[in-house]
């Protein structure tokens, strides 16, 4: 798919895209860029206090609990919640 740069260097998002990712007009997003792969990566904007999962500059999700401790870790269930969490962002359900 492709978009226009504008004078003001504004691009338009499609619809297809904004619906898919439960983009809404005047919601907050957080722009990353790699420079080497020219590649710009758009996302939501996420809260430090709201979520433990935070995301790469390739926009790849991975948890961030902070310190390690030394409970026992059920990775299974975090493998899931994690990935309910994200299926639910994308699909704009969070």
């Amino acid at each position: 798919m492709e978009v226009t740069l504008d004078k003001f260097g504004r691009i338009l998002i499609p619809k297809e895209i904004r619906k898919v990712l439960g983009l809404q007009a005047g919601q907050v997003l957080s722009l990353y860029t790699s420079e080497e792969n020219n590649l710009i990566c758009i996302q939501p904007k996420i809260e430090e206090a709201e979520s433990p999962i935070r995301y790469t500059d390739m926009g790849i999700p991975y948890i961030d609990n902070g310190q390690a401790s030394e409970d026992e870790l059920d990775t299974s269930q975090l493998v899931q919640e994690t990935r309910a969490h994200y299926l639910n962002r994308k699909l704009g359900l969070e």
